[in-house]
């Protein structure tokens, strides 16, 4: 009985084992294993080099590099601090949770990604109090000159996520800025003058191209329509191409009459 058993199962050994009595073949082995190694959805080298570089938070770049940790941690950070609120609100301001980012790291230090985030944020492309200066802003000639040197307004600046943008200004205002205008020989002293400079109110990251059709847009809609370019305006005005006629330069420059110095 027991030989009958044993011829059995040597004989379904073979049949479910053909090739076991074989010489195994390598080349099959080693011609299947890089198949069966290789991950079909992983992305290209590139595609997740050009995430990581156009990454614009702590928060994305972490899902890139930790994409299912960092989905744990973010849903085990809402959680306590959904808990810390409902425990403490009474002893927290309403923006506690909205300058600063919070994250429950395990591994990963969270002083270093506050600070690391709040970096970030600190030097995104936004318009930027800057001083600029208004003999190099109106192109005054070398005689003139202005106290004080520079005003204070918006220009934008920062960087951007992609290496191939540039921060650029998509909307412009103007501010009213009064300070002394001064001419070499002094002969009527000083004068009290009100300038308008720009002042950038909205910026956005811009590619070559973007910039390219900003630039060229602004050209078209500057050309002018009059025939007669230049005329020459009496005492006080200045011949405007837009309105094509000569109109009084008081809403761009307004001197002010100061008794000549003692």
């Amino acid at each position: 009985m027991n030989m009958h058993l044993l011829g059995v199962s040597i004989l379904l050994a073979h049949l479910l084992c053909p090739n076991s009595a074989t010489e195994p073949n390598f080349s099959d082995y080693y011609d299947y294993e890089p198949e069966q190694m290789r991950e079909p959805d992983a992305p290209p080298e590139t595609d997740v080099e050009q995430k990581l570089r156009s990454a614009s938070s702590v928060d994305e770049l972490m899902s890139l590099i930790y994409p299912s940790y960092w989905s744990g941690l973010k849903c085990r950070s809402r959680l306590s601090a959904a808990s810390s609120a409902s425990r403490f609100s009474h002893r927290l301001s309403p923006q506690a949770y909205t300058d600063e980012p919070m994250y429950a790291a395990a591994y990963l230090d969270l002083d270093v990604l506050k600070s690391i985030e709040l970096e970030w944020r600190k030097t995104q492309c936004a318009p930027r109090e800057v001083c600029v200066d208004v003999g190099r802003e109106f192109g005054a000639p070398t005689n003139v000159f202005y106290k004080p040197r520079c005003v204070s307004v918006h220009r934008c600046g920062g960087c951007c996520h992609s290496e191939d943008k540039q921060c650029r200004n998509i909307s412009t205002g103007y501010l009213s800025k009064t300070l002394f205008e001064i001419t070499v020989p002094i002969t009527q002293g000083t004068r009290p003058v009100t300038v308008s400079v720009a002042n950038h109110t909205q910026c956005s990251c811009l590619s070559k191209l973007d910039i390219y059709r900003q630039v060229h847009s602004i050209i078209r809609r500057a050309l002018p329509e009059c025939p007669t370019l230049n005329q020459t305006c009496p005492f006080g005005h200045t011949w405007s191409i837009s309105q094509c006629r000569c109109t009084i330069m008081a809403p761009y420059v307004q001197h002010t009459t100061v008794p000549p110095p003692l």
